[in-house]
């Protein structure tokens, strides 16, 4: 007994030494996996037809994480009729040894998409002082969540100018049937802007800033095989509908709260109907008479309609319940005009 006292501290140690040589063990082969994967990843999306290249990956981060440095990450290919990329300069990728499932990307410098769709293109440069993602999949791979964070960010539209935001998040979520909420097959997803400014080449009768855009909603199965026009119509002619359980915006005069339903007419135009809370409807009115959007005497009549049907919240503002209503390619609020809605694909 005496003995084993006197070793005491040098068990210890051994037992330590162990555990720290049985993580750094276990710590290189994760390392070594994960870059295994990427490789086989890429290779993947090859033998699929897609593009994907890097230019180097490290391995960094022990003994807390597994973190993936890749040089000038670039994938690209096709879905359906769209074609598209994109790219970076600089990605890392963050994991937990003790959980694989569940990987940050931030990436530095600035990143490209472009995509294209018969005759129409489109590209973004895409800059930002901080830009986040998380990932959560299944042990099949299988995505689960999602969420994108990006901060402090100018965007290069080609053919339109420069547009900038204080913060943009994505989020999305496949359900699994975990609850009554969130049957099987659904898919909800959401997303919020703040302080954008719109590019210059957009005349907008409410201005260039958006103090806020939010919304939440769901896609109840079967959802769109995939973005391809052809499976966007099957989507909407199988009677596919998105459900919004909030909306809100903040647009110059504007102060919209409210929720409603949201498909395709048979042009790809936005067609749906919201229930709907406005604040500051007049000035609206007046903005859109100033830009020509809606003559002296419909905007009088829609004053006084809506006027009419004024209410006061429970800080005594005023506002308006209200029906906006997106049909025939055009935007309404309650039985006025106001906006023209162009096809999304």
């Amino acid at each position: 007994m005496r003995l084993f006292t006197r070793f005491l501290p040098i068990w210890i140690l051994l037992a330590v030494l162990l555990l720290f040589g049985g993580y750094w063990l276990y710590w290189n082969r994760l390392a070594d996996g994960l870059a295994a994967g990427a490789e086989a990843w890429v290779g993947a999306r090859r033998d699929q037809g897609q593009k994907a290249a890097y230019d180097h990956i490290e391995i960094r981060g022990f003994p807390y994480r597994v973190t993936l440095e890749i040089d000038r990450p670039r994938i690209g290919g096709r879905t359906g009729d769209l074609a598209w990329r994109w790219q970076a300069e600089f990605l890392s990728a963050y994991f937990q040894p003790w959980n694989l499932n569940h990987a940050i990307f931030v990436t530095e410098g600035a990143q490209t998409v472009a995509w294209r769709r018969g005759d129409r293109r489109g590209q973004v440069r895409l800059t930002a002082r901080d830009t986040r993602a998380s990932l959560v999949t299944d042990p099949a791979g299988r995505v689960l969540r999602y969420a994108l964070d990006i901060q402090n960010g100018g965007a290069d539209i080609a053919g339109v100018g420069q547009a900038a935001f204080d913060r943009l998040q994505l989020t999305g979520r496949n359900n699994t049937g975990e609850n009554q909420a969130r049957p099987a097959g659904s898919f909800d997803f959401g997303a919020r802007a703040d302080g954008v400014t719109l590019p210059p080449g957009w005349p907008m009768a409410l201005g260039q800033a958006v103090k806020l855009v939010r919304f939440v909603a769901r896609l109840d199965p079967p959802v769109p095989a995939s973005p391809a026009r052809q499976d966007i119509a099957r989507w909407r002619d199988d009677g596919g509908v998105v459900e919004v359980s909030g909306l809100e915006i903040t647009w110059g005069p504007l102060a919209v709260v409210g929720e409603g339903s949201l498909t395709l007419d048979g042009k790809m135009r936005p067609a749906g109907a919201f229930s709907t809370r406005l604040k500051g409807h007049d000035a609206t009115l007046d903005a859109l008479n100033r830009a020509g959007l809606l003559s002296s005497g419909a905007a009088l009549t829609a004053k006084a309609a809506l006027g009419l049907l004024s209410k006061h919240d429970q800080d005594g503002e005023p506002y308006v319940p209200a029906p906006v209503t997106a049909q025939g390619g055009r935007l309404y609020l309650g039985p006025v005009p106001i906006l023209p809605l162009a096809p999304i694909l």
